[in-house]
């Protein structure tokens, strides 16, 4: 197995940080959608109070019987269980929010942004997850791709997503590991970046390939702040099912 360098076209993957420069202006469409909160997309990208998300989900409290939500993709036969304070984003609105940044952006970063809609539209980004605010003001994200990336394992996969990240932030550290999760085998692709301009992002990746080839990735950003950001991840990694 080796490494090539990826950094256009399909192969380019957004780091963390970017991920975390949309939230903004994903909280504001989500509260546009049917059962959000209404507030104004001015209001909300001024106010430094916490970003405005779906009432239903706002108002949803846990019980004994019910302290986590479910996240389900049919054709993969992928479950996934994560915090109920933690709330789903469209595929759409993501995409909506992305093409914002794509007028905004350039070079390596534009292209990363065209390449994330490409993947939208080409059915392999399939979700996102996004946390409540941290203490210190950030909000978290899982995003799922199912990709057709033809990759020869999960541990190759896993280079060819650093190399693509890379490509638009390099990593300050960054570590690929095989995990035994209860789905089996994982590759933990785990990076810290520190970008000019950008909060320092802890990013986690872990990556299978499923049984008819395609690439399944849960793709974590966080502050490095939040020290409890891997746990968390590992402990939503570790609900997986495939069946």
């Amino acid at each position: 197995m080796h490494a090539t360098a990826m950094g256009t076209g399909r192969d380019m993957a957004w780091p963390g940080w970017l991920v975390c420069s949309l939230i903004v202006a994903i909280a504001v469409l989500a509260a546009c959608e049917p059962g959000g909160s209404g507030a104004s997309p001015s209001s909300a990208a001024t106010s430094q109070q916490p970003l405005p998300i779906p009432s239903a989900i706002a108002t949803e409290r846990p019980s004994a019987s019910d302290s986590l939500k479910t996240l389900e993709l049919s054709d993969v036969g992928f479950r996934l269980r994560y915090p109920i304070d933690w709330f789903e984003i469209s595929v759409p609105t993501l995409r909506v929010a992305w093409e914002s940044r794509l007028k905004q952006s350039t070079g390596a970063i534009k292209a990363a942004t065209q390449a994330t809609i490409d993947q939208i539209d080409r059915g392999e980004l399939r979700a996102g997850l996004f946390s409540p605010r941290t203490a210190d003001g950030f909000i978290e994200s899982m995003i799922v791709y199912v990709e057709d990336a033809r990759d020869a394992d999960a541990a190759a996969a896993a280079i060819r997503r650093a190399h693509s990240y890379d490509a638009v932030v390099p990593a300050v550290r960054q570590d690929v590991t095989p995990v035994d999760m209860a789905v089996g085998q994982m590759q933990l692709l785990d990076r810290y970046t520190a970008p000019s301009g950008g909060a320092p992002s802890h990013q986690i990746d872990y990556i299978t390939v499923l049984a008819d080839g395609r690439t399944l990735t849960l793709a974590g950003t966080g502050p490095t702040s939040d020290i409890s950001f891997a746990e968390t991840m590992r402990l939503m990694v570790e609900t997986l099912s495939l069946e």
